[in-house]
This record gives structure tokens, C-alpha cells and sequence, in this order.
């Protein structure tokens, strides 16, 4: 075979633009077809004698990023050609934080806020947990108390309206700590106890 002469290149043609997957050492490494030499150039490639089409691709990563090589067209043909562009380099964008879900119990004695919509943000005081139907006891401040409301942990909040964080709550399975277990599980246990519920709360917690 004889090489061509840098005239009779084209920077169009015949697969040029092509991306091309091509093994290197035993890695992969991406190219991509920048020049054409067609057998009828006037210094075209030789084979036997006969003039042959050359293409020119020049590597975009791996140890050769920067360097060119030419390749006959069964060279290109098994080196996974593509005219869509690869992936490399480009930043993947991080996926959106996961919001922690909060589930499990209040603890008994904390102040909250209630957003269901019959309490209309009305303030009150969790007394206890119905496990057998998943319903906080709350004590709301409007009524003193008197009659207990059964409320679903999504209709909680802080007292200052700010949502439940996992501290506020104790894992109904596993509650978080010591403390956190015996407020979840404990009516009028915490910081915000309500003595006028205690037995109210207790009985409650202890209906099925």
C-alpha cells in the first residue's frame, strides 16, 4: 500500500461527521470521521495497485485524544459507527434530593398544628396513637380539650406551622430512641403535657 500525499482530502463526504467506538489497548475509545479521501484524487491511497477510498478520524478521548488515523472502510464498519453523538464528557446532572418521607408516631405531649380541614389550622396537644388505625389523638386547644379529635400524621405540623422533621417523630415499629419511644408510647409524656388528658388519652390509646 502506498500513503497518500496531504492533497485530495475532504472535509466532507462520505461518513465524515461519523462517530466511531474503536478498541485501544483493550479500552474503549471514540473518534470521529473528519476527512474523506476518495479513490479518485489526484495522489489517492494505493492497495495492489488499485486506488482505494481512506478515511481520516481523529480520536476525542483515551491516551490518543488529539491524534488522527487513517482507516480503510472495512476498518470503519466494525468499529461500532454511530452518527449519534456519545455521551463522554458531558455532566450528568445529580438527581433531585429524595424528600424524607415522614411516617410513624408523634410523640404524646407535643405541641402541634392541625391542617385538616374540618380543624381549619386550629393548635392542639398530641395525647396518643390508635395503632389499630393509624390515627393520632390530638386534644385541640379551641374546644380545652374536652373532645378528643382522631387525626392522620399528614395533618400535622409543628405548632408554629412549620412541617414534621424525622426528630418529631418516632418510627412506629422502631422508635428512634429511648426517649422517643416512651413519648410514642405513653400518653402525656414531653415538654407540652396536657394533665386535664391524661386518662382520656390513656384510655383512648388503649381502645382496639
Amino acid at each position: 500500500a502506498r500513503a497518500p500525499s496531504s492533497e485530495g482530502w475532504q472535509d466532507n463526504g462520505k461518513y465524515v461527521g461519523m462517530y466511531l467506538r474503536r478498541d485501544v489497548e483493550g479500552k474503549k475509545a471514540t473518534a470521529r470521521v473528519v476527512a474523506y479521501l476518495p479513490s479518485t484524487a489526484s495522489d489517492p491511497y494505493i492497495v495492489d495497485g488499485t486506488p482505494r477510498e481512506l478515511w481520516r478520524v481523529q480520536y476525542l478521548d483515551s491516551q490518543l485524544k488529539g491524534d488522527t488515523q487513517d482507516l480503510e472502510e472495512e476498518e470503519l464498519e466494525c468499529s461500532e459507527p454511530s452518527w449519534t453523538a456519545p455521551s463522554f464528557g458531558k455532566a450528568k446532572k445529580p438527581p433531585p434530593p429524595k424528600k424524607e418521607k415522614v411516617t410513624g408516631v408523634v410523640a404524646a405531649g407535643t405541641k402541634v398544628r392541625v391542617t385538616d380541614p374540618r380543624y381549619a389550622g386550629e393548635t392542639g396537644v398530641v395525647a396518643g396513637y390508635r395503632e389499630s388505625s393509624g390515627w393520632h389523638v390530638v386534644h385541640l386547644d379551641a374546644d380545652g380539650g374536652a373532645a378528643p379529635k382522631f387525626v392522620r400524621l399528614k395533618h400535622l405540623q409543628r405548632a408554629d406551622g412549620a412541617p414534621l422533621v424525622l426528630d418529631d417523630v418516632a418510627d412506629a415499629a422502631a422508635p428512634a430512641s429511648p426517649r422517643v419511644k416512651a413519648a410514642a408510647s405513653r400518653p402525656n409524656v414531653g415538654a407540652f403535657a396536657n394533665p386535664a388528658s391524661v386518662e382520656e388519652a390513656r384510655r383512648l390509646a388503649a381502645d382496639p
